[in-house]
C-alpha cells in the first residue's frame, strides 16, 4: 500500500502465527516503543528459548542506554559471557564492583608464537586538584571463621619456575629497579638490584636454614641482644672490639 497503514488497538492488540513470523523494513528503521509512553517493554520474557539481538556482520553494532534506573544483566543458572573476538572490552563507569559466590578468576589467553605474553595492568587514579594523594591498590584476604586460618596474598611462579617481584621506583626507570625473587626450588630468597636494562647484581640472600648472605658492606648504628656463631671468616683483616 502505497501510503502505508497505520492500526489503533483501542483494547489491545496480539499477533499469533503459527510459522515465523517477520518483520522488516526495506528503506528505514524499525521502531518499536517509540512514543513517550512510560511502560514497559518485555521481550522473550516466557518459555525457554534463545534470544538473540544483533548480528555480526561488517559495521553491525548493540547500543544499550539506561537512565536513572540502571541495566541489569542477570543469569540465574548459566554463565555470563563477554567475548570481544580479538577486540578491546571497555567498561568505563564512576565505579565497577564484582560480588561474586564462588573463585574470580582473570585469565589471558596465550599470544601468537612470535609475541610475548600478555600483562594485566592494574592502575590507581591520580590525586585531583589542591595536592590530594594518588589512589591505592589494595588487596585484602579473607577473615577466618572459627579456627580456621586468615587468607595471604600469594605470588605462584609457573611451574618449575621462580616467583619474583618487582619494585620500580621513578615511573619504572631501567636503572631504578630492585627484585625479591624466590628460587624454584624454594630455598633461597634473593634480593636483587639493577644497574641497567638487564644488569642484574645479587643484593642479599636469605637462605631457608637462616643463614644470609650479603654481596658488600653491612653497615650498623649498633647490635643489641646476643650474637651467636659458629664461623666468622672473612678474607680481610677483622677487628673484633668491646668497649666495656
Amino acid at each position: 500500500i502505497a501510503g502505508g497503514v497505520a492500526i489503533n488497538a483501542g483494547k489491545g492488540l496480539t499477533i499469533n502465527a503459527a510459522a515465523e513470523l517477520a518483520i522488516n523494513s526495506s528503506t528505514n528503521k524499525i521502531k518499536i516503543g517509540n512514543s513517550d509512553v512510560d511502560f514497559a517493554i518485555d521481550i522473550a520474557t516466557l518459555g525457554e528459548r534463545t534470544t538473540t539481538i544483533g548480528v555480526n556482520q561488517g559495521a553491525s553494532g548493540v547500543a544499550i542506554n539506561s537512565g536513572t534506573a540502571g541495566v541489569t544483566i542477570t543469569s540465574t543458572a548459566g554463565g555470563l559471557t563477554l567475548d570481544g573476538a580479538g577486540q578491546t572490552v571497555d567498561l568505563n563507569s564512576a565505579a565497577l564492583e564484582i560480588d561474586a559466590s564462588g573463585e574470580v578468576t582473570i585469565d589471558i589467553s596465550a599470544p601468537a608464537s612470535a609475541s610475548p605474553g600478555y600483562s594485566i595492568s592494574l592502575t590507581a587514579s591520580q590525586g585531583g586538584t589542591d595536592n590530594q594523594a594518588g589512589g591505592n591498590i589494595i588487596l585484602t584476604p579473607g577473615t577466618k571463621s572459627g579456627s580456621g586460618t586468615d587468607g595471604f596474598v600469594a605470588i605462584n611462579g609457573p611451574s618449575s619456575s621462580s616467583a619474583g617481584l618487582f619494585l620500580s621506583p621513578n615511573n619504572a626507570a631501567v636503572a631504578d629497579r630492585w627484585k625479591i625473587n624466590a628460587a624454584a626450588d624454594g630455598t633461597t630468597l634473593i634480593m636483587s638490584s639493577f644497574s641497567g636494562a638487564t644488569a642484574e647484581a645479587t643484593v642479599m640472600t636469605l637462605t631457608e636454614g637462616g643463614n644470609v648472605i650479603v654481596t658488600g658492606t653491612v653497615t650498623a648504628a649498633s647490635f643489641a641482644g646476643d650474637m651467636a656463631s659458629d664461623e666468622l671468616t672473612t678474607n680481610e683483616v677483622m677487628t673484633i672490639r668491646s668497649d666495656n
